[in-house]
């Protein structure tokens, strides 16, 4: 009689380890994913009269891109922006930025793009 208890009492253990084993895995798969997409922006900081930096809108404009262009000259969002992708000494127009991550000039983009 011993042995049927034994038995039946490592029977209910197996299923209740199995039954927490299972909502484990459960309480996982119910758990919500969230996925967060790079938004795809574009940001040229131009000069006015600055034929390099209509080419640059005219290969986003091309490629169906939206970009925001904004007046470079005396902004200091603009040095701000360039401290902090570690090209202060960058004397190029126009300075493109892509998610907020610094991509060069005209010829930077025209790569990049193809």
């Amino acid at each position: 009689m011993k042995r049927k208890s034994r038995r039946k009492s490592l029977r209910k253990s197996r299923r209740k380890s199995l039954r927490k084993s299972r909502r484990k895995s459960l309480r996982k798969s119910r758990r919500k994913t969230v996925f967060r997409f790079k938004s795809d922006t574009w940001t040229i900081y131009t000069m006015n009269g600055c034929p390099w930096c209509k080419k640059a809108e005219e290969i986003l404009d091309k490629k169906g891109k939206t970009y925001k262009s904004i007046l470079g000259v005396g902004n200091p969002e603009v040095e701000i922006k360039m401290k902090n992708a570690g090209k202060s000494d960058y004397k190029y127009w126009p300075k493109i930025f892509h998610n907020d991550e610094f991509v060069g000039g005209y010829s930077d983009l025209e790569k990049r793009l193809g």
